[in-house]
């Protein structure tokens, strides 16, 4: 079960094919969970001490080996582009683990500790490069929740967390354990789930905003609509009718992993501020 470091020979572009993305990360497995991961290390000299992020799959989209990357475009994150936004460090250790145990490939508050104790095995794997004051957690989708139940189970271990279209929100008593950590949270306004639409997940930074000494720690991003990149939506066909699916708001992650694009060339809605 060990984790083998990743040497990047050179930078990779974004718009390089997504197969080259893809190889830059390797396989590994620790107790329940296997995992995709990227090392940003360049060398046995390197001595940089790294951030790591951590990507939760929602729903169904880890059906099999190496699914993290075929979904979310996930394998973009360890483009030259992004890696170079980690400042201070010039780079991240990407973790990508695979809810596979469960029957509908999810995750649930009762995998909290299993999947800390996967986290924990591959920091201890790269325990020289690893940054333990910016060890960060994004998901989507029922991802996004658990991001929710890490963060409120952890909060003394994780710097910043990033839930994105969370199913469920936390109740006030888990925010309340979040006055250290940073949080941005990500909705859209019409998603097909409502208790992950903005309208449900505004009230979460109202609250931590109102209640916390973190007050610059918390951001909320909301989209009007979701596309892809090129300005479509999800589709579905139903009885061979094709049309948009009723669940194509809740596709943010596209939003989120291009770079919160939106359609009409605009950027994103940020409410980072409280009058």
């Amino acid at each position: 079960m060990l984790c083998t470091l990743l040497i990047p020979v050179g930078a990779i572009s974004i718009t390089s094919s997504r197969t080259r993305l893809d190889k830059q990360f390797k396989n590994g497995v620790c107790g329940d969970y296997d995992y995709v991961h990227f090392s940003p290390v360049k060398g046995e000299d390197d001595n940089t001490k790294y951030p790591l992020f951590i990507w939760l799959h929602g729903l169904n989209s880890g059906t099999f080996a190496r699914a993290q990357l075929q979904w979310y475009g996930f394998s973009n994150w360890a483009s030259d582009e992004y890696q170079s936004r980690f400042v201070n460090a010039g780079g991240c250790f990407l973790l990508a683990p695979r809810a596979s145990t469960s029957l509908i490939n999810s995750w649930s508050s009762d995998m909290c500790s299993s999947l800390k104790t996967t986290i924990d095995y591959y920091i201890s794997q790269n325990s020289a490069n690893i940054d333990m004051d910016r060890i960060y957690i994004s998901g989507y989708s029922t991802g996004g929740t658990m991001v929710w139940d890490m963060l409120t189970r952890y909060p003394d271990f994780f710097a910043a967390g990033m839930p994105a279209g969370a199913i469920i929100q936390p109740l006030t008593t888990g925010l309340a354990k979040l006055d250290k950590v940073s949080v941005w949270m990500f909705a859209c306004d019409i998603d097909y789930y409502g208790t992950a639409d903005s309208a449900d997940v505004w009230p979460n930074f109202n609250y931590l905003k109102a209640t916390s000494n973190n007050l610059d720690g918390y951001r909320i991003t909301t989209f009007t609509e979701a596309h892809y990149a090129d300005g479509s939506k999800k589709m579905e066909t139903e009885n061979g009718v094709t049309r948009v699916a009723d669940e194509a708001e809740h596709y943010i992650w596209e939003c989120i992993t291009y770079d919160m694009h939106m359609a009409d060339g605009s950027v994103y809605v940020c409410g980072t501020t409280v009058d």
